[in-house]
């Protein structure tokens, strides 16, 4: 991982499907090997690790993960192993690991890991080979049972020994254990403080802090999706730990690191911006046959849209005709029946009456019927219609007395009334909205005849305009802002007329005493809003919207005018761009919103890291940052060696060694430095230094060891295991406590 405090100042480009676990499987040697060699496996809960301990790197590495499910489809069960599983969306789904934590405990997850690094190393069958298993620091023993019944009893290894990850790096490292040392090692859910001594770890005395790999990729994962909730890119946790591993670094002092976020200078220099893969939409160029034939598809497609139109138009008028034939039946009905009952009977009449208004009612819904007809066919026949002047409804019983009209004509003459009153309003408001339309058009002239007459001052004069409504707005929001501060003036003012107005409410006056000569004045309205905080939302809506025409209007005859740079209107957007939080989110650098499809698409895909660069990595000395209810590591060192005496204290700070594939931060080493040194006594010797590769040291220093003469002496038989169970282990003292 290279040095995020030397990337270049132009964007780190990551790609969400490049970002899958590191996966390498070297396909197996030819030649047979000795049944002496061992095979060492390094069964990490983030990756796995394996190979022969003759060679110097692992031949196998992939993600510590196992899926297994059936497919319906194809009426199989498939297993997939490391990075394997991504290549189906099914197995992603269901992947499994065999730890809880550091520990295992899913036996069955791990026979399956097994079988794939037996498989991969070209082994068929029982193995022949004795192996090298490590394990996490303090493993509890159901969790080795649980392992050596998996190599005695279902691959029937030979032999097998155990030994601590962490202690094995320290052990390729050059680490004395003779001479003593302290191992802070970090792993991917927990960090451990191991003390060495006299040749020996010293397990009562160990710590362990719940903070390792996965909770800073959790938490870097969540910080992105916080700051950015509408992104288009799914932060995973993959391309979390990308960007953990790739951009994140220790602070040697986490509080001055933030503070320094307040100097644009030094946000720049630190922010890293972060491009994901993004796609334009251009508009197609089309050769001129291209360009052809799609004006000939959409006259084609007109066509058959306008016979379409045609024929529906066609079944609408059968409709109409056939509704109104239904209606004439209906009321040569009704004026069959209306004959039969005029007699002098009063019962008789009454019903004739009613039967007369039906009649004119159906006789006025026939008229509608028979004009929707014929506007209908003249459509259809492309006659073009006068203007519908709206018909003044009937009148004739208004002027007529009560007294002369029967109880029926009355609720006509009522109804006739208010026709004639809304039709009178709809009338002048027709009217009134004309002579608007009218004046505009004038206004329009003049105004066009003016540009055209002096187009510069003309230009001037619309500018001098839109600068008054901008200065009408700002004065609102200014206003708007001073009335929110309660120690403000604006805000004393309106507390003061408040305070007036209700003492100038007083009871108890009499008529004719102090006059209230309010209103005399226009001003004196004015009251109202100055006391009211809410009351500009119409006077800015309306100015807005004729500040949108006056853009409207310099955007047509202005070649230089662009409303968008400006941006000069919104005085709380200019104070955020200004602000911190703005530059943590969207970068230090104070450039005008891209109006370019591209530059647009390429922005919206970006990601800037800044804070979450050192917030990140100071969860190791800081846990309460992730939610955790711990101490810090440096805070645990000093517990562990305050249980020792000075001259042990000495001895092991002579030797601190950082380890873990989580201790791969840069600046880590000075930081734990640091603050060591200022736990110990002035002019103490210290010494404090990290693995060489804090990824494969555990790895190989037990391929070296298992090369060693003590390796053999160490080794746990299958014979032995037999005998004495699967929690028999011989200690090896410099490598297990």
């Amino acid at each position: 991982m290279g040095n995020p405090m030397e990337l270049s100042r132009g964007p780190l480009l990551v790609d969400p499907e490049e970002c899958l676990p590191y996966h390498l499987v070297t396909p197996p040697a030819a030649a047979r090997r000795s049944s002496a060699e061992a095979i060492v496996i390094e069964n990490g809960s983030w990756e796995c690790r394996a190979g022969w301990s003759s060679e110097v790197t692992p031949r196998l590495q992939f993600e510590n993960q196992v899926s297994k499910f059936r497919d319906r489809k194809a009426g199989k069960h498939s297993i997939f192993v490391g990075r394997d599983l991504y290549s189906d969306k099914n197995a992603m789904s269901v992947a499994r690991s065999a730890f809880d934590s550091d520990v295992v405990t899913t036996p069955d997850v791990l026979e399956h890991v097994l079988d794939y690094v037996f498989f991969n190393l070209g082994i068929r069958g029982a193995i022949q080979h004795p192996i090298v298993f490590t394990e996490p620091w303090c493993n509890p023993r159901q969790s080795r049972k649980l392992t050596s019944e998996l190599l005695f009893e279902c691959y029937e290894a030979p032999s097998a020994a155990y030994g601590v990850d962490s202690l094995f790096s320290f052990y390729q490292n050059g680490g004395s254990f003779l001479h003593g040392g302290l191992v802070l090692s970090t792993g991917n859910h927990s960090t451990n403080v191991i003390p060495i001594l006299a040749g020996r770890s010293v397990a009562a005395q160990s710590k362990r802090v719940p903070i390792g790999g996965s909770e800073a990729t959790t938490l870097l994962q969540s910080l992105l999706e916080l700051k950015y909730p509408s992104h288009p890119v799914k932060f995973t946790s993959h391309v979390a730990e990308h960007l953990l591993r790739s951009t994140c670094t220790v602070a040697p002092d986490y509080r001055a690191a933030l503070r320094s976020f307040d100097d644009s200078s030094k946000l720049q220099a630190q922010d890293v911006c972060v491009q994901f893969p993004y796609n334009v939409v251009g508009k197609e160029e089309l050769t001129a046959e291209a360009l052809k034939e799609r004006e000939n598809r959409r006259k084609e497609q007109g066509k058959r849209l306008a016979e379409m139109a045609a024929k529906k138009r066609e079944e609408k008028i059968q409709e109409k005709e056939t509704h109104l034939a239904y209606l004439v039946e209906e009321l040569q009905q009704h004026k069959a029946t209306l004959r039969m009952e005029e007699t002098n009977d009063d019962e008789e009449q009454q019903k004739a009456h009613g039967s007369s208004q039906e009649v004119a009612d159906l006789e006025r819904e026939i008229a509608d019927v028979t004009a929707e007809l014929q506007r209908a066919k003249n459509r259809l026949l492309g006659i073009d219609e006068p203007p519908d002047i709206p018909k003044r409804p009937p009148s004739d019983l208004i002027n007529v007395d009560d007294s002369t009209l029967t109880e029926e004509q009355k609720r006509e003459k009522r109804r006739q009334k208010s026709m004639v009153v809304a039709f009178d309003m709809r009338m002048k408001v027709a009217k009134e909205k004309e002579e608007q339309r009218q004046k505009m058009e004038e206004q329009a002239k003049v105004e066009e005849q003016r540009r055209l007459d002096d187009p510069e001052k003309w230009l001037a004069n619309v500018k001098d305009k839109r600068q008054a409504v901008i200065s009408r707005i700002k004065a609102r929001q200014k206003k708007r802002t001073q009335l929110a501060d309660r120690r403000s003036q604006a805000s004393r003012n309106r507390a003061r007329t408040v305070a007036g107005l209700a003492r100038d409410d007083g009871g108890g006056r009499r008529r004719g005493k102090d006059d209230d000569t309010f209103g005399a004045d226009d001003d004196d309205w004015g009251v109202y809003r100055e006391v009211n905080r809410d009351d500009s939302g119409d006077e800015d809506e309306a100015d807005r919207v004729e500040l949108s025409k006056i853009d409207d209007l310099l955007a047509a005859h202005d070649p230089d005018f662009d409303a968008n740079a400006e941006d000069e209107l919104d005085e709380e957007a200019q104070r955020l761009r200004r602000s911190v939080a703005w530059r943590l989110i969207h970068g230090p650098e104070d450039s005008p919103p891209p109006t370019d499809n591209a530059a647009v698409a390429q922005r919206r895909h970006q990601v800037h890291l800044n804070v979450e660069r050192w917030r990140v990595p100071e969860i190791l000395f800081q846990p309460s940052l992730c939610g955790l209810d711990s101490a810090g590591l440096m805070e645990v060192v000093g517990d562990v060696l305050r249980n020792f005496s000075e001259p042990e204290r000495q001895q092991m700070c002579q030797d601190v060694f950082i380890t873990g594939s989580h201790s791969m931060y840069p600046g880590l080493r000075e930081r734990v430095e640091l603050e060591l040194r200022s736990l110990r006594t002035v002019g103490s010797a210290l010494n404090v230094r990290s693995a060489a590769d804090p990824r494969l040291d555990a790895w190989r220093g037990a391929a070296r060891w298992a090369q060693s003469d003590s390796f053999r002496k160490r080794l746990v038989t299958r014979q032995e295991y037999m005998e004495n169970g699967g929690e028999y282990l011989k200690e090896i003292g410099t490598v297990l406590p």
